[in-house]
């Protein structure tokens, strides 16, 4: 056994969901664990971060290489303002739009649920390869 080990976490809701800064990289895992014994719960990783008005934009880079991603930028009510989706499992993800100034919440999350071997008993992707998110207002 080896643990994941993601400072961001626990981050798996709104109401929890860790500070960044804008210009500040962080790194987070696609990993979750089970809801039963035989299902695993869907990746949700929430950040909360105050934006100037400007062109935001939110880039997710170094996405394993078995995950499609997706990310998308919450107001503070819980209205989606814009969302990107990886056209294929690695690809990074980047999205821009004008937004006010606020506080908000970056939501990344994949639509796959993660097999816990890879093939032949290989440790997949997801476990090993951080991704690296960025939120910038130009």
């Amino acid at each position: 056994y080896v643990p994941v080990s993601d400072p961001s976490e626990p981050n798996d809701t709104r109401q929890t969901a860790s500070t960044i800064e804008p210009d500040t990289p962080v790194k987070g895992y696609f990993f979750s664990g089970y809801e039963t014994s035989t299902q695993l719960k869907p990746v949700d990783n929430w950040y909360e971060v105050s934006l100037p008005a400007g062109m935001a934009t939110i880039s997710l880079m170094n996405v394993p290489t078995n995950v499609i991603a997706d990310v998308e930028l919450v107001s503070s009510d819980g209205v989606s303002v814009m969302e990107g989706q990886a056209t294929a499992s690695g690809n990074d993800v980047a999205v821009q739009q004008a937004v006010s100034a606020a506080d908000y919440y970056v939501h990344v999350s994949s639509m796959d649920r993660f097999p816990t071997l890879g093939r032949d008993g290989a440790i997949p992707d997801n476990f090993e390869t951080a991704y690296t998110l960025s939120v910038a207002v130009k």
